[in-house]
């Protein structure tokens, strides 16, 4: 089902919204007059139709330009008119010839390149950094691939060059494809390229694998477009006739062969469930919580006894427990052998109890979590984690370990390395785990709804779509929000969990605490008859 917002102008907002109508109407649209809202709609996967061609959003300028920077991922279709009656006119002609989004028959199609449906740098962008090379902005469009996945081909065609030299090109190890038309694609920073000169091949063949040599940062594909003339004639700005592959890219689909699906873990459904105690074992008003809820999964701590696990499994045939490992936070645990010394005896315990899935630490990306201090940066942690997996693997063959959630947001100077930047450095590592965890916190109902909020995992869903998911702490963190408000949205975030793809569990942050934590506990000191779980126990899914 397609996925459309139409963002109209806020100035004399209901002209346009009537000029819209026949088309929402047949086609099933959404409108709003909030970049924010439509950048968020169903993001991903939406197509944001725009009014351009004057100053319709004097806040964020050229709106194109303000989507490539902020919102790279969201697909546009740009509709240039001056008043609602030019838009009518416009949207009329497509009821007509039943051409939703107006798009012209052109000569090339170009077929996703990656076997994940996430542009991470849009065409035109950057313009003061690649400034300093000559051009007016990016002048192509990068693509999420790990290291090593799979390059298609974009269309028919042949290949016209394969570069193989990793350091003497910005390019790095590269493809050049020709194709009808005049046009011709380059496929940029592989690690290997699959096709040699002069080879036939077709869209969709696999013809490399990602990697980051040359000029770049990060794993990555780069699609260049050129078309012979463009240059010369005017049609583009860029030197060697560079134009911009975006109204040619045929964007994936849930259908797509090449897009990775979602492989869970042991789950049909996401589970739904809360996290324990935050610094201690589980009381008795833990449990009667955990009851009234009718949870289906709980993290636990490390030290948990065995009568508590047979509690917990007393409450569901198939209560799903997953214990978080995490040392003392001290110089030790950030050398892996003192790390395992210390928590070996009590993995070994819970495995025994019938534990068998284990998140390995815990927002490694703040300082007092050992960024800055054990770690450098997301790769350091990385080979850090990896070491330690390794030797659990060993002991305890059939628990499943965890890459831990992250402390959400940018860097915050002496306090946090930003969550994206330490997770691109760690994504190796996290493709090793048996599942990666996302934390995701918000203060507000918009904020639950935000990439950036609790939506989170669906940005790792992209990175990671092989991969299950758990949700491993969600809540919202204002202070000023009271425990009705929370517990209803926590009520809506489990249901939207409930129908997402390959996320095992969700657990809401948190049970109790001893001290501290009185804004995001279910039970405190100050709220000891908590109505978070008679909210949730009466969910009807």
């Amino acid at each position: 089902m397609e996925k459309q917002i139409i963002l109209l102008p806020q100035k004399d907002y209901w002209s346009w919204v009537r000029a819209c109508k026949e088309y929402v109407m047949t086609f099933g649209a959404v409108m709003t007059h909030d970049p924010e809202a439509a950048a968020r709609h169903m993001s991903p996967r939406q197509t944001v139709t725009l009014i351009t061609g004057g100053n319709e959003f004097p806040e964020q300028g050229d709106i194109q330009l303000w989507f490539q920077n902020h919102h790279a991922n969201v697909k546009l279709d740009p509709i240039q008119a001056l008043t609602p009656g030019e838009l009518r006119q416009i949207l009329q002609y497509r009821l007509e010839t039943s051409n939703r989004y107006g798009v012209e028959e052109i000569e090339l199609r170009l077929v996703w390149p990656t076997e994940f449906p996430m542009i991470t740098q849009s065409f035109g962008s950057n313009p003061l950094i690649y400034g300093e090379q000559g051009l007016p902005g990016h002048d192509g469009v990068d693509f999420r691939a790990l290291m090593g996945s799979k390059v298609f081909c974009c269309a028919d065609g042949h290949v016209l060059e394969v570069h193989e030299n990793p350091t003497d090109h910005d390019y790095g190890v590269h493809v050049r494809v020709g194709h009808e038309g005049g046009y011709a694609t380059i496929y940029a920073h592989l690690m290997q390229a699959l096709v040699s000169q002069g080879q036939a091949v077709g869209a969709g063949d696999v013809i490399g694998l990602a990697d980051t040599t040359g000029a770049s940062c990060g794993n990555h594909l780069h699609l260049t477009l050129q078309k012979d003339g463009a240059t010369e004639c005017g049609e583009t700005d860029y030197p060697n006739d560079v134009i911009d592959p975006t109204p040619f890219l045929v964007w994936p689909d849930d259908a797509d062969p090449k897009v990775v699906k979602s492989i869970p873990r042991d789950a049909e459904k996401c589970l739904i469930g809360v996290h324990g105690r935050i610094d201690g074992s589980l009381m008795e008003e833990d449990f009667k919580a955990i009851e009234k809820a009718r949870m289906e999964a709980v993290k636990i701590s490390l030290h948990e006894d065995k009568e508590s696990i047979d509690r917990l499994k007393s409450v569901h045939p198939d209560m799903l427990l997953v214990a978080r490992i995490q040392g003392s936070n001290g110089i030790d645990d950030w050398h892996a052998a003192s790390f395992l010394s210390r928590i070996e005896i009590d993995v070994g315990r819970l495995y025994r109890s019938g534990v068998m899935e284990f998140e390995v630490h815990s927002k490694p990306n703040l300082f007092s979590k050992g960024w800055a201090q054990g770690w450098s940066d997301g790769k350091a942690f990385g080979d850090w984690f990896l070491t330690v997996i390794t030797k659990l693997r060993a002991l305890y063959p059939d628990a499943g370990f965890g890459f831990p959630g992250l402390s959400p947001g940018g860097r915050l100077t002496g306090h946090r390395m930003g969550a994206i930047e330490f997770l691109e450095g760690a994504e190796n590592a996290a493709m090793e785990a048996d599942w990666i965890g996302v934390n995701c916190h918000w203060m507000d109902t918009e904020s639950m709804m935000s990439m950036q909020g609790g939506r989170a995992y669906e940005d790792y869903r992209l990175r990671f779509p092989k991969k299950p998911l758990m949700v491993t702490e969600f809540c919202n963190v204002a202070s000023d929000v009271g425990s009705l408000q929370k517990a209803n949205e926590y009520l809506d975030f489990y249901a939207m969990m409930r129908g997402s793809e390959g996320i095992r569990a969700a657990f809401s942050f948190a049970l109790s605490a001893g001290r501290g934590y009185e804004s995001v506990v279910w039970r405190s000191r100050m709220n000891g008859n908590a109505i978070i779980p008679d909210v949730i126990g009466e969910r009807i899914f």
